[in-house]
C-alpha cells in the first residue's frame, strides 16, 4: 500500500484535519501525519540530529535529573566528613580524581596550562595537581570558620550542579562554546 506522510514544523488547522479524515477512507493510499509535538517527541531521543542541526530541545530539566541526585537535593542533608570521604573511597581513584577535579579548582585554588587538544581532561591540564589526601586536608582546615554540614553539601552541591550542567542536553552548544572559551583562556 502506497502511503503519504505530511509533515507539518507546527500544527495542522483542524481543517485541514477533518479533510485528511473525509478522504482516508476512499484515498488508495495511507495517510500519516506528523506535527511539532510529534517531532519533538522523535527528536528527544536523538540527541545528536537536535545537537547536529542546532534544533532547541524542550525536554524538561527534571526529566534528565537522576532521581538520587533530586531526592539529595529536595532536603536538608546531615553528613559528616568521616562520611563523606567513606563514600568517595569506595570510588575507583581514577574516576574519585576525575569526579572532583573541578571542585579541586574552586576549592584549591588550581592553576592550570594551555591544552595540548580540546579532548584533554581537565586533570591533564592542571600545574600543581592537587591530590585527594590534600583535598582532605583542605576540608579540615575548613572547620576553623565552618560546619562539616556546611562543607559537605557544599562540595556535593557543587558537583552536582557541574555533572548537571556537563549531561544536559538541553545546554550542548553553551557547554562546547563555554569549554572553548576556557580552554582559550589557559
Amino acid at each position: 500500500m502506497d502511503k503519504l506522510l505530511i509533515i507539518s514544523s507546527n500544527f495542522l488547522s483542524n481543517s485541514c484535519k477533518q479533510y485528511l479524515e473525509k478522504i482516508k477512507d476512499t484515498s488508495t493510499f495511507k495517510i500519516k501525519t506528523w506535527e511539532n509535538k510529534d517531532l519533538e517527541e522523535l527528536l528527544n531521543n536523538h540527541v545528536d540530529l537536535l545537537h547536529k542541526y542546532k534544533i532547541k530541545s524542550n525536554t524538561n530539566i527534571v526529566e534528565l535529573m537522576n532521581p538520587y541526585h533530586i531526592s539529595y537535593i529536595k532536603s536538608l542533608q546531615y553528613n559528616t566528613l568521616k562520611y563523606f570521604y567513606n563514600i568517595l573511597e569506595r570510588i575507583d581513584e581514577k574516576k574519585r580524581e576525575e569526579l572532583l577535579a573541578d571542585t579541586y579548582y574552586l576549592f584549591a585554588h588550581i592553576k592550570f596550562k594551555k591544552p595540548i587538544d580540546m579532548n584533554a581532561k581537565i586533570s591533564e591540564t592542571m600545574t600543581n595537581l592537587y591530590t585527594y589526601e590534600n583535598f582532605k586536608k583542605i576540608c579540615e582546615s575548613n572547620l576553623e570558620t565552618t560546619t562539616e554540614m556546611f562543607v559537605v553539601n557544599g562540595i556535593v552541591n557543587m558537583i552536582l550542579q557541574m555533572l548537571f550542567h556537563y549531561g544536559n542536553i538541553n545546554n550542548i552548544d553553551y557547554f562546547i562554546e563555554q569549554r572553548k572559551k576556557r580552554l582559550n583562556r589557559m
